[in-house]
């Protein structure tokens, strides 16, 4: 018996010398395959972060390429509606001086003055937009013995359209007065206490014809009143572009009341909407439809909006009288 104990000592001792060799071996694989891992998760994290990165930076350009074409469609939405204003003006001249014969007058001149604010969009373009601000200006009319010219004095440059509102205005005014300018020449002189680029477009029209009236009748316009259209024909106010602009540019130069073509007393405007998604800004544009004082009023101003759909009206709302 002591024999065999004696033969299984050496062999338990063997065992555990062999179990302690064992331990630093796998330990240190434990070890290498953390530092294995941790590496390979590393690499992972750094992976998706920059990843990450570059998927935001890619959204951000989506997000403002979206945000610029929203404010370039705004922006070509308004030059369509003021281009189509311009465009249906043009055919009913077209139409008028198509369907007008030639007629001489023995009338002496007739003599007369009038003042009275017109109204310009001015369009400002960069690289990157187009944006429109209104502008006041004033007209000085003034009628003298001549041979039935029209004159046109301006500090700011002007194309066609100002000459060609100036003689349709005349023709409307003798149509309705019975008046004749064959005899007479019309003075037109355009100023502006600031710098404008240029004033085009017949949206002065209706201003002009107004101021004409006034000469002639020798009476003299409110202060306080402007308007803003065209004149036809047959004595009609024709609608235009950038009436929201214009009315704005009134009421801070003072403005009590604000003459448009009738229909015009309600406008469309573009809100702005912004949505935030995490770190990324969405602007977008809603159209909005209110009515021009409404519009004034959240600018800070109150002024009353009349429409009016003949010269008859304007010349009443710029004189408190009737024709």
């Amino acid at each position: 018996m002591a024999q065999i104990f004696s033969g299984a000592k050496p062999m338990a001792m063997e065992e555990e010398a062999h179990t302690e060799t064992a331990k630093p071996v796998r330990g240190r694989r434990l070890l290498a395959l953390s530092i294995i891992l941790n590496i390979a998760l590393a690499s992972a994290c750094g992976y998706m972060y920059s990843l990450n990165q570059r998927t935001s930076s890619e959204a951000e350009e989506y997000v403002s390429t979206l945000n610029q074409l929203a404010e370039r469609t705004i922006q070509l939405e308004q030059r369509l509606n003021m281009s189509t204003s311009q465009l249906e003006y043009y055919k009913e001249l077209a139409n008028h001086y198509a369907a007008a014969t030639a007629t001489q007058g023995n009338a002496s001149g007739i003599i007369g003055e009038a003042s009275i604010p017109i109204l310009a969009v001015q369009t400002t373009q960069t690289l990157f937009q187009t944006s429109y601000r209104g502008h006041v200006l004033r007209a000085d009319v003034e009628l003298v013995e001549g041979q039935g010219r029209v004159l046109v004095n301006t500090e700011v440059l002007n194309g066609m359209d100002i000459q060609t509102s100036v003689r349709t205005a005349a023709a409307v005014v003798e149509a309705i007065t019975g008046a004749s300018f064959a005899s007479t020449d019309t003075i037109l002189t355009i100023t502006s206490d600031v710098t404008v680029d240029a004033v085009d477009g017949p949206s002065a029209g209706a201003a002009v014809t107004v101021a004409l009236l006034a000469a002639l009748k020798h009476i003299e316009v409110r202060p306080g009143v402007y308007i803003t259209g065209t004149v036809n024909s047959d004595g009609s106010i024709g609608r235009v572009g950038g009436v929201p602009y214009k009315a704005l540019a009134a009421a801070e130069d003072g403005a009590e009341t604000m003459v448009v073509p009738a229909g015009q007393g309600t406008v469309t405007v573009y809100a702005p909407k912004t949505i935030q998604r995490g770190r990324l800004t969405i602007t977008t544009y809603e159209m909005v439809t209110k009515t021009l004082e409404e519009y004034l009023l959240e600018n800070g101003y109150t002024v009353k909006v009349v429409e009016a759909a003949s010269v008859l009206e304007a010349y009443e709302a710029f004189t408190g009288q009737p024709l």
